[in-house]
């Protein structure tokens, strides 16, 4: 089950973050008569962000963000084929979304939030290469 994070500071601002997916759900910033003004975009609800993967409203993204040209990736002269899931393309990592995972909390209380997620796949055959 996902949990929501409410972090709040001195001046009035107010953020919402979810270990699912690591995801910024929502910013509030005092207006200019201390009303408290949404300035995200995103969903409603924890049922929005499950069934919008697609849309990565805030979310963590990775291991690569943004386009891959060709899904393919050279590490120290080897080539690494990635998952094509953008026509020829692998977007944020192909398939195997960050955005879609429940992240674990390795810290909170009221003014922080420190999530941590293992991900394995691929890793060790690329750190083989850097070292």
């Amino acid at each position: 089950m996902a949990t929501l994070y409410i972090l709040e500071n001195e001046a009035g601002m107010q953020i919402s973050v979810s270990d699912f997916g690591a995801t910024l759900t929502s910013v509030l910033v005092p207006d200019k008569d201390n009303n408290p003004v949404e300035v995200t975009l995103g969903y409603d609800d924890a049922a929005g962000y499950e069934a919008g993967l697609g849309n990565a409203f805030g979310a963590s993204v990775g291991r690569n963000a943004n386009r891959i040209g060709g899904a393919v990736i050279e590490i120290n002269g080897t080539e690494y084929h990635l998952t094509k899931n953008d026509g020829e393309n692998n977007l944020h990592s192909g398939l195997d979304f960050y955005h879609g995972r429940l992240w674990k909390v390795a810290d909170a209380d009221d003014t922080h939030v420190t999530f941590e997620m293992d991900s394995q796949m691929g890793i060790r055959d690329i750190r083989e290469h850097l070292l």
